[in-house]
Formats: structure tokens, sequence, C-alpha cells
């Protein structure tokens, strides 16, 4: 294709001089400012820094004939919109072989303004090959659309002032039209072949610009008003929002379905005697202060409902006041779909649990079994041992997995605010309340799961409060007399023993009964070492899930090193560990027993240095050659009080580490002396 010379005597540049400064354009070569317009070489520098691609080709970008013809504004509707100037525009369309586009504010959006074809038997592909649904610059390059709007005033592009090689053969005429504030709401766009370009046609699109900007005609032409009323319409009536429109004589002259239902109204109950209960709770509906999310409890038919109200005062072109619109939320479903979006809800499924261990095991078992009940769970275990791991997992596989899970830490929150976080409040309840008062966790849960974690840090006062909640399932936020119904399961752990707790006056045993119908223990670490390994196996995927570097080796002895640590902080301690591990770790990537925390002043590598060399390296320094028999005693004290110490006490679990029989244990406690203190 080439347009170095057209035919067209009326065109009003040397499109040939134009030709040929973009070619020195595109190769990157400087440009003769005396031929290109200021305007399109800016637009030229505009779009090569965006990385438009002089010569791509259209593809996608052309609008196929099914979509042209859904997007047409028919000749009869741009009549019945425009009326008597219609037939000139017609003619002058017709004449001149041109075709009329529409285009949205973003050069997007196309409609098309098509009359009858000039010559009815050329094919759609001969007549609109170009017929281009985004014009935009960042997409196209140059073009009269884009700069009309990004100029705000009418432009002309001839030729190769168009930055795309295959619009060299055209031109298009734009202008941006308006709404009636004077805001630029799209474009109007005529563009044809070169050689049907004539004088007038720049002033013929200014024109027609003009008209669309009265912003009556351009809403007929662009949506019959019939069908945007109907869309209006449809999206009150089936919007689950409460809508209702009030005349400037406070009188309900529309409402919606979903009003009648958030108001409770019963079949057969005249709807009006309702509203205007409605309206006689919520005067200030009628004021003329707009409200946004005001709250109103409203009472119909024997039920308390919270409402949250917005209004919109109406206005005509003269700012008359018209009346009001007013939008009705149901308060718990407002505050549900919130914390819904805020992230209240548990991502992890007994899937995530990790381990093969007896007990482990045993407890997820049991966990399963009650998920699908509205039993409480008390789960008990020490911290780091995955209790909130076992809340969520008992969310997700219950049937109150679509709604909120709600967690509250009791031991972070300051005892004289947990009341206030539990059960929120009213406006004005307490200094420094919010204006509009703050629901609490337990009414953002309801339909979901309440998990309290350390409940044995909540204060005795909220204890006795919260046992009237589990109990009713009713709540009252702090500074208010209105009951709120609730339907909340209560999942809870701690890491104490609550009964203990009761004996010493520190927690309720009322409540610990409320909150412990299935009681579920997790071990601790230390008592399901043969899991070390396949945790280790997890927690290193999800240490370099987003690293580019490698999985990472582990060391036979690294992991038997694992095994012997006494895990205060459980499989949380586990995780810390790992990843120090990995980021202490040589380009070599292997884990190793000197990145253990015990090993990080040593300085040097000691992997093959196991347990027994450790303690046998100790013994020396402490005994001489003679006292080998007072050596034996003191290790096997050692080791048994080790052993004792890494089971909490217990005797059994002593045992079966040592690889001794309890008997056999309980005897070598009896003969010595410093073991029975």
């Amino acid at each position: 294709m080439t347009v170095a010379n057209s035919g067209n005597r009326n065109l009003p540049c040397d499109v040939g001089a134009i030709k040929a400064q973009w070619e020195r354009f595109v190769k990157g070569e400087p440009v003769d400012q005396g031929i290109v317009r200021p305007l399109v070489l800016s637009s030229w520098k505009r779009s090569r820094i965006a990385g438009v691609d002089p010569f791509h080709t259209f593809g996608s970008k052309i609008i196929s004939r099914e979509d042209a013809e859904k997007q047409k504004l028919t000749h009869d509707e741009l009549l019945k919109a425009f009326g008597s100037v219609i037939p000139i525009i017609e003619e002058i369309i017709i004449k001149n072989h041109l075709n009329l586009q529409l285009f949205d504010k973003n050069a997007q959006k196309i409609h098309l303004a098509m009359f009858p074809a000039a010559d009815p038997g050329k094919s759609y592909e001969e007549v609109e090959s170009k017929m281009l649904g985004n014009l935009s610059e960042k997409v196209l390059g140059t073009n009269a659309p884009c700069l009309a709007l990004n100029e705000n005033k009418p432009v002309q592009i001839i030729g190769a002032e168009h930055f795309n090689y295959y619009l060299h053969d055209y031109f298009c005429c734009s202008a941006p039209i308006h709404d009636s504030n004077g805001k630029t709401v799209g474009a109007l766009n005529v563009f044809s072949h070169l050689d049907n370009f004539f004088e007038g046609v720049f002033g013929l699109v200014s024109c027609l610009a003009s008209i669309f900007d009265n912003r009556a005609l351009i809403q007929t032409a662009l949506e019959e008003l019939d069908i945007y009323e109907l869309a209006a319409n449809n999206i009150m009536e089936k919007s689950t929002k409460g809508v209702m429109y009030i005349n400037r004589d406070n009188q309900i002259k529309y409402y919606n379905a979903a009003l009648v239902n958030l108001l409770n109204i019963q079949p057969g109950q005249k709807d009006k005697d309702a509203l205007d209960a409605f309206l006689s709770v919520s005067r200030c509906l009628v004021s003329d202060v707009q409200l946004e999310n005001k709250e109103i409890i409203f009472s119909a038919n024997g039920k308390k409902k919270s409402l949250l109200v917005t209004t919109q005062n109406l206005v005509n072109a003269s700012n008359e006041p018209k009346g009001k619109m007013v939008f009705v939320d149901d308060t718990d479903t407002v505050y549900k779909s919130f914390q819904r979006i805020r992230g209240n809800k548990a991502l992890y499924t007994f899937e995530d649990i990790i381990g093969e261990n007896r007990e482990l095991v045993a407890a997820k078992t049991l966990a399963k079994k009650v998920a699908g009940t509205r039993a409480a769970v008390l789960i008990h275990g020490e911290s780091g041992t995955g209790k909130e791991l076992f809340a969520q997992a008992i969310h997700n596989s219950s049937s109150r997995k679509p709604c909120p899970f709600v967690s509250i830490n009791c031991g972070a929150i300051p005892p004289e605010l947990i009341e206030s976080e539990l059960f929120g409040y009213e406006a004005g309840a307490f200094t420094g309340a919010l204006k509009g008062g703050k629901p609490g966790k337990l009414e953002l849960a309801s339909g979901g799961t309440l998990f309290l974690d350390e409940i044995e840090s909540m204060p005795l006062n909220a204890q006795i409060k919260l046992l009237r909640a589990l109990s009713t399932q009713k709540i009252s936020r702090i500074g208010s007399m209105e009951e709120i119904p609730i339907d909340v399961r209560v999942v809870s752990a701690t890491k104490t023993d609550l009964l203990k707790d009761a004996d010493e006056g520190s927690f309720r045993e009322d409540l610990y009964y409320r909150i412990s119908t299935i009681v579920i223990k997790l071990p601790p670490l230390r008592d399901r070492v043969d899991d070390i390994p396949l945790l280790t196996a997890h927690l290193l995927k999800q240490h370099t899930k987003d690293s580019s570097q490698d999985s990472y080796e582990v060391c036979p002895e690294f992991v038997k090193a694992l095994a012997m640590l006494p895990w205060r902080g459980n499989i949380r301690e586990l995780s810390n560990v790992l990843e120090r591990a990995i980021a202490l770790s040589d380009s070599d990537r292997i884990l190793k027993t000197a990145l253990l925390p015990e090993h990080e002043d040593s300085g040097q590598q000691d992997d093959g240095l196991d347990l027994a060399s450790k303690m046998e390296s100790h013994l020396r320094k402490e005994f001489s050659r003679d006292e080998c028999g007072e050596m034996l005693k003191v290790s096997e004290e050692i080791a048994i009080r080790l052993a004792l110490d890494m089971c909490s006490g217990n005797v059994a679990k002593a045992a079966k580490r040592l690889g001794i029989s309890k008997p056999t244990l309980y005897a070598k406690i009896k003969q010595n002396e410093k073991l029975k203190m």
C-alpha cells in the first residue's frame, strides 16, 4: 500500500511530504516540524513511548459484522431523535461515502450511525474493513477521536498523520461531545478513504458535534428513553436494596419488592400502612438532611430489625427540590458482606493439618466427626500446636462455611476493651466511641463461627455476659437496650487447664461447661517427633515457594538434631528454626546441624557430632579416669531428667522415649534421691 500522492486535490496538506516525515520518524530520524503539525508530532511521540507498533495489523480491533449490526443506530432511530436535520446529514454522508461513529470518553464503546449505502452491492468487508472499535492512543496511536478527546476540540487527521501505517489511505475528522454541564462524554467521528475527502467535512463534523451536545438529544440517540426507564425499573425491582421515592410533599410514590421484604410486610397486609409506619419512626427521612447508612431500629409484625438508611435529595435543572430517593439495607447482611470482604474467612481445611502421629490423627478424627454439628468445641494445646488451624478446619467442614469465621484473641485485647469487642457499642456509648457505633464480634459472626483464642485471658465480667449471650443467643450492644438475635457457633482455644483456673477463681466453671461440649487435645511437637520429617518437608516448601532457588537438601543429622530439641514453641518454633536455617545456608542449599540455633556461635561444621559424643566430651571435663562409675550414674540421671522434662513429667511417655519399661523407670527414680526431688 502506498499513498505518496493522492489524486484528491481537495486535501488540505501534502500527504506525500507527511508520509516521508512519518518514515523518518519511525526510523528514529529527525522530523521537519514545518511539515508535521506540532499536535500530530506530539501524538507520534506519545504513541512511541506507549510502545504502539506502527505496522501492527488491526486483527481483533476490527468490529465484526455481527457486532456492527448490534451497535447500529438506524436511519429511523436517528430520524426520530433528531428530526428534520437527519435528511440533510444523510444526503451528505451517502453522497460522499462517509462513515459516522460515536465513541465514549475513552475512544471505545462505539455506536455506528449507518445510512443506506450509496452502492448496496458492496460487501461489508469492502465498505467497513477499517471500522475499529477501540481508537485510544495507547492502542492504535495517533488518530482524530483520541486527539479530539485529549484536546477537547475538533481535530482532523489526514493520511500519514495517522501513526498506524495501515490507516495512511484514510482521513478522519472528529469532535468532542459534551453533557449539559460541559463535561466531555464522548466523541463523534467521520472517516473515509482519502479519495472521498471534501473541503466541508471538517465543518460538518463540528456542526454535528454541536447538535449532539444537546443533552436530551444525545441521551435519546445513544439510549432510547423508554429502554432506559425499563432498565432502571428492572434494576430497582431486582435490587436486594430497598428503594423508595418520596415526593416533595413527603408522600410515598414508589417502592420496590425488596423494601416490602425488609419491612416484614406480610401477604394481605396493606403496604402503605407499614410504609407510613416506617416513615413515622424515621422522621429524619422527611428532613432536608441527606443520610448515609443511618441505623434505624424498625418493628413490624412483632419483629425488630436493624436497618441502614441512605437518602438522596432530588432537584430539577432549576435546582428546585423534587423529593428524595431512599435506599434501605439490612444491617446484618451489610456487615456480614463487609466482614467477608475484610477477610473474616477461614482459609485452612483438615488437608492442611500435616502429620501421622497417633495422637494427632485421633484429634483430627474427632474434629471431623463434630464439625457438622452445632456443638461447642474447646481446643486444648500449647502455644504453636495449631489450635486456630483446627478451628478453621472445623468451620470449613461445617454447613457454616459460606458465613463468616470471626477470630478474636482474648489475650491480645486490654481487659477494659474486650466487652466492646465482643458485643459492640452504640454511638456515644463512651468517650472515643465511633460516631456510628460498631458491631461486636458476636454480631459479625452470626450465621458462622466465632473463634475465641486464649479464652483463659477473658476477664470475669466479660465471661458472665458471654455466658448469657451463648445461653440466650441474643446480645445487646453497650449503650443500648435493644436485643439483637444471633446464631453463633463458638470454638474456643486454651493452653491452660480451665477447670484448675475455675478452682482458683479466674475462670467461671459454668462458662467452661458451656464452651466445652467437645474437648480436642492437641499433642505438643515433642510428643510427636515422628512427624518432624513430614513437617520439615512441608514447611520447607512453604518457605521456598516464592523463592527462585531450587529446593533445599536436608542432612539426616539435621533431622535427627531437630528431633532432640525441646520445642517449647512447637510447630511455630519449628517453622522459625527452618526459616532461620534457610536464611543462613550456603549456596549449596544444604541444611546442616551447624545452622541450628545451638550451633550459632561454634563457627565450625559438626554434622557428625551426635548426642553421645557431646555427652562424652562434657563428662571428660567433669570426671577423672577413676570416676567412670560415677560418670555412668550421672549420665543416666541426666538422660532421665531430660526425658521427664521433654514429656512434661509424664513417666509413661518418658519411659517410652528412653526405651525402657514404665516400672523400670519408676525403680530408677526411686533409687536416685536427686530424681525424687
